[in-house]
């Protein structure tokens, strides 16, 4: 969202604030962006892996880049909005636990 709709009426709701805000921080939030969509292509790519068994490499890059989206959420969670960690921590949570519990 930061990357490409920061400046939405979605946004502008989701994290409570103006245009004008939006407008002076999308600098900032062009780079959170990317960052997050390097690390969702990531997640996308290695779970949907044609491997029939998961590799021992493959389960620890799931883990390391669920990881990075719960380290990113927590911050965010500190910084700017608690519900961002229900929103967007809670799925990391329980992918994480899936992908360390069933393996």
């Amino acid at each position: 969202m930061e990357a490409i709709l920061w400046t939405t009426p979605r946004a502008l709701r989701a994290f409570g604030m103006t245009r004008e805000v939006a407008e002076t921080t999308r600098p900032m939030t062009i780079d959170q962006g990317v960052c997050n969509l390097s690390i969702t292509t990531g997640l996308i790519w290695v779970f949907s892996s044609n491997d029939p068994v998961r590799s021992q490499v493959q389960i620890q890059v799931q883990a390391y880049l669920l990881s990075c989206v719960l380290v990113a959420t927590a911050t965010t969670g500190m910084t700017v909005s608690r519900k961002i960690m229900i929103v967007q921590g809670a799925p990391a949570l329980l992918a994480l636990g899936f992908v360390v519990f069933t393996h």
